[in-house]
């Protein structure tokens, strides 16, 4: 056991996790529910709000990184939303299905299949990553290891990023918890975050899911 109550590095079963969302693929295909999404009009919310992590760059053209893009279902909002346009796309997944099918939509977008947390072969570099329903399921793992896993995401791409970076997590200001889903504690968040990444973020509360987002950004924001 690493320090402050994180799992060490050699720990992974995140893979059960990755496994649970490529039989969803299978089973629904390239729809909402095939990412684990009950309806597509909450995903449209969700995007917007992780599309407003560079909403103050409006007039600028940025680089993106979809971690967990699925079949890019982020970037084909963008599309729609005429966002696209002004966002230089990356993608990265650890599933080799969904990669496929993100590049035979979008033969042209740079699409990757890896394991970030157990391959060395570096990222790259962007003004923002967005993070979208990677850390809001458990299945059987404990919250330990998905606060576990959450930390070591952010630990391989927090550095990668110039400006900031968006991830979503089920809120546990509920009444309600479905069995499998990670409702990560917004106390234990901040502290977190203001310990070992940074105390300038965000956290969304406020688009009527029983979610969150948090933006963290790199310096103050003005």
């Amino acid at each position: 056991m690493a320090a402050r109550g994180y799992l060490t590095t050699s720990d992974r079963s995140y893979l059960k996790l990755a496994a649970h969302y490529r039989s969803r693929l299978r089973e629904h295909g390239d729809k909402a529910l095939g990412l684990d999404w009950p309806r597509e009009a909450d995903n449209r919310r969700r995007f917007a709000v992780m599309a407003g992590l560079f909403a103050a760059d409006r007039a600028k053209r940025v680089s993106v990184l979809d971690f967990g893009c699925g079949t890019s279902h982020f970037y084909g909002f963008l599309k729609e939303s005429g966002l696209a346009r002004r966002v230089a796309y990356s993608g990265i997944d650890i599933g080799p299905e969904a990669v496929a099918l993100s590049l035979r939509k979008y033969p042209r977008n740079d699409c990757r299949c890896f394991d970030v947390l157990s391959s060395t072969e570096p990222l790259g570099s962007y003004d923002y990553a967005v993070i979208n329903g990677v850390f809001t399921q458990k299945r059987e793992m404990t919250d330990a290891r998905m606060r576990s896993f959450l930390v070591r995401v952010l630990t391989r791409l927090y550095p990668c990023v110039r400006r900031g970076l968006a991830f979503n997590t089920m809120s546990d200001q509920v009444d309600f918890r479905r069995r499998g889903s990670f409702h990560l504690d917004l106390g234990w968040a901040a502290r977190m975050l203001t310990e070992r990444f940074t105390r300038n973020f965000v956290v969304r509360h406020d688009y009527g899911l029983y979610e969150n987002t948090f933006y963290l950004f790199k310096g103050e924001r003005r």
